[in-house]
């Protein structure tokens, strides 16, 4: 369970408590995005490791922490230089090196085994006593490999996925006229929340089996948009936002029903 509980710090940190405001400094190559959002990293990880905690797995941490912002900062250079026609590719890229260093680190570094020492530290001086107790006694004995596998591929598809639809947005050759001014601003308020919902509808169905309601939902989608699709830079625009979307949400579905037959 330890990659996965890798995942899932890596999926909140980069998806979950990430804010747009520290996004766009890390985007401008702001060295108080980097410091926040190492922050973040650092402290998801020792978060849902707290059962395990001992100076060494902090100390390989810290590390892996800061090469998370490394990475980052380089993908950021590497954005400011290509523009925005490339977001998409290196934001695939980026993430999939994430994982392969997430995955060296478990298989190569992670000290969890019995041969060293293990402090439980229970978080002390982060929260009062009774936070700490409750919070290593009915929150983290929870942490199973199949709910830890169920929530990192839930928020990757959820909200990595809403990062992804619009990086592919941004690059796509589709847009709307200026006469569309309004129905952009629309989009972006609003669309960003319908697909979310949608990808966790779509997940869900497909985690279930349910691959008939698939349809259901992309029919309900259209039905709401009808009058907006007979402009067609308005339906090419729209298209190309659903279909990301719902790739997103098959590839995530699919994966979990794997990984849930082979637990």
């Amino acid at each position: 369970m330890g990659f996965w509980l890798l995942v899932l710090a890596h999926v909140i940190a980069d998806f979950l408590l990430q804010g747009r405001n520290t996004a766009r400094k890390k985007d401008q190559g702001r060295l108080s995005g980097y410091i926040l959002h190492a922050v973040l990293v650092l402290g998801t990880f020792l978060v849902l490791f707290a059962q395990m905690l001992h100076p060494r797995l902090v100390l390989t941490l810290t590390v892996l922490s800061l090469l998370h912002i490394g990475q980052d900062a380089i993908k950021g250079f590497i954005t400011r230089k290509l523009g925005s026609c490339s977001e998409a590719i290196v934001f695939l890229v980026d993430q999939g090196l994430h994982l392969l260093v997430l995955l060296c680190y478990w298989v190569y570094w992670l000290p969890i085994n019995g041969s060293l020492p293990v402090v439980r530290w229970s978080l002390a001086g982060v929260l009062p006593e009774p936070g700490r107790s409750w919070f290593m006694q009915t929150i983290l004995p929870m942490l199973n490999e199949d709910l830890v596998i169920t929530l990192a591929i839930f928020i990757a598809v959820i909200y990595g996925g809403a990062v992804f639809v619009r990086k592919i947005l941004d690059t796509s050759p589709v847009s709307l006229s200026a006469d569309n001014e309004r129905s952009i601003g629309r989009i972006l308020d609003t669309g960003r929340y319908i697909g979310m919902v949608e990808r966790m509808i779509l997940l869900i169905f497909i985690a279930m089996d349910a691959f008939g309601a698939v349809a259901f939902v992309l029919t309900a989608k259209s039905i709401a948009r009808y009058q907006e699709l007979n402009q067609k830079e308005f339906a090419e625009y729209y298209l190309v936002g659903t279909l990301s979307s719902t790739a997103v949400a098959l590839l995530g579905g699919v994966l979990l029903r794997y990984l849930y037959s082979l637990s």
